[in-house]
């Protein structure tokens, strides 16, 4: 869900936390399309949708980071597990540096392909992960975007019946921070 808010309400509208279907919106700078800048607020999915993840490296802008993005048990069989990163994400992921673990330890992976211009990441897996495992997708030497702010990854899993489809697991709501003048 994203709504336009002009200028003029945008003091109101940055002054105040602002909660939209149970879960906090987050205010963003855009330009609009013919009367200068505004903001766009964007409301986070549903608590139930919302994953949890780790940045080893503290998710600063611009900085190499190590992602840790887990994935609650499936009631299938995963094939492939694939994360469909925000339009804005102009960070780098390397599909060199992937790995996927079930329940702490790595499986073996077939291929990893990473689609810059749709900032979309899939991961085929030699064997099927059971149903009832916990994963956790890991991006090594991902570089962060070069702006501070929440960037959406939406998670999907294609399981093994017959006529698979891809379902959606939830999002990831990652929190990249501008770096720290301290200690620099």
């Amino acid at each position: 869900m994203q709504h336009f808010i002009p200028k003029s309400a945008a003091a109101i509208a940055i002054s105040s936390l602002l909660l939209v279907s149970g879960g906090i919106a987050w205010v963003q700078s855009v330009a609009a399309q013919s009367s200068g800048s505004g903001f766009l607020i964007q409301g986070v999915p549903n608590r139930e949708e919302i994953l949890r993840y780790s940045l080893d490296f503290g998710g600063l802008v611009r900085r190499l980071d190590r992602y840790r993005l887990n994935i609650p048990a499936q009631d299938v069989a995963v094939a492939e597990v694939q994360a469909n990163f925000d339009a804005r994400f102009d960070g780098t992921v390397n599909p060199e540096q992937v790995r996927l673990e079930v329940e702490g330890e790595p499986v073996d992976i077939d291929e990893v392909f990473w689609s810059e211009e749709f900032k979309s990441l899939e991961v085929v897996l030699e064997e099927p992960v059971a149903a009832g495992q916990r994963m956790k997708l890991v991006l090594s030497r991902t570089r962060n975007p070069d702006r501070p702010g929440f960037y959406r990854i939406q998670a999907r899993v294609l399981g093994t019946e017959a006529n698979p489809l891809f379902r959606y697991v939830g999002v990831w709501v990652l929190s990249i921070e501008r770096r720290s003048s301290r200690g620099a």
